[in-house]
């Protein structure tokens, strides 16, 4: 995966994870979620990876 796509496929997830709704009634819908990351990574496994960071980096505000 290359850094344009790394970019949007974290910004996407990071906006269906934890975004303001504007993304609509999907927001959250894992069908959703996996449609959209193909937009951006071939490999759903580099989309998992992309949601751990994410879940990491929302757990280092908690502990903060």
């Amino acid at each position: 995966m290359g850094k344009e796509s790394f970019k949007k496929a974290y910004e996407f997830l990071k906006e269906a994870r934890f975004g303001d709704g504007t993304l609509g009634d999907e927001t959250g819908d894992e069908r959703h979620i996996l449609q959209g990351l193909r937009q951006y990574v071939q490999n759903p496994s580099d989309g998992f990876l992309i949601d751990q960071l994410l879940f990491l980096e929302e757990q280092a505000k908690l502990m903060a």
